[in-house]
């Protein structure tokens, strides 16, 4: 029988072998973790394009995007302009000297969920997706209580 210690020891595991994926684009670019998440999360998201965005769907300190927006937009793979709605708030973009970065990491994306899900067949994978989902939901209720 599942059992919250195992569930949250599961997520703490898979959060590490996440993270210690990015050793070679660390190093190739010379990246910290949070800018390869938020250069990753800008090129698969650009729809939610500021750092308020990236600190609620990634749950990454907002010092920590921070620094990270300031390091990528001074090395030029992100451009950060006023928000014409809201002058206070900045909409992040990529730029295309960050390409040859952001296929490297969307490589190792890939190549992170080929491995994790490794012998698990598409019915599974399904079946997966939709408890992963009942599940988030269920916790989403419990934090608006």
């Amino acid at each position: 029988m599942l059992c919250i210690k195992q569930i949250l020891h599961n997520s703490f595991v898979l959060k590490k072998a996440y993270e210690s994926r990015w050793t070679a684009v660390s190093e190739k670019y010379a990246f910290t973790l949070a800018e390869i998440e938020v250069l990753a999360f800008l090129a698969n998201n650009p729809e939610l394009n500021t750092a308020r965005d990236i600190v609620r769907y990634r749950q990454i300190a907002k010092s920590h995007v921070s620094k990270a927006v300031d390091a990528l937009t001074a090395r030029g793979y992100l451009r950060s302009e006023p928000a014409a709605e809201d002058r206070r708030c900045n909409r992040l973009t990529v730029t295309a000297e960050a390409e040859e970065a952001v296929q490297a990491i969307r490589l190792t994306q890939c190549g992170f969920a080929a491995a994790l899900l490794e012998g698990i067949t598409d019915e599974e994978r399904a079946q997966l997706a939709a408890i992963s989902d009942r599940i988030t939901a269920n916790a989403i209720k419990l934090l608006g209580e």
